[in-house]
């Protein structure tokens, strides 16, 4: 199975992929210019619960 990069992250839709408004960081995306699709939430609780064992 392959999984893009697009299949995990989107663009930020507030910030337009900035990564900040108005000087501040998005809260949106806390300045990453990206936010993750439900797949991508997943790998990352999976990792995450597999990392901290």
């Amino acid at each position: 199975m392959v999984i893009a990069t697009d299949d995990l992250e989107i663009a930020c839709p507030h910030c337009e992929r900035v990564g900040e408004i108005e000087g501040k960081p998005c809260p949106a995306c806390s300045g990453k210019r990206v936010i993750l699709t439900a797949q991508g939430n997943t790998l990352l609780d999976f990792i995450q619960k597999h990392m901290n064992k």
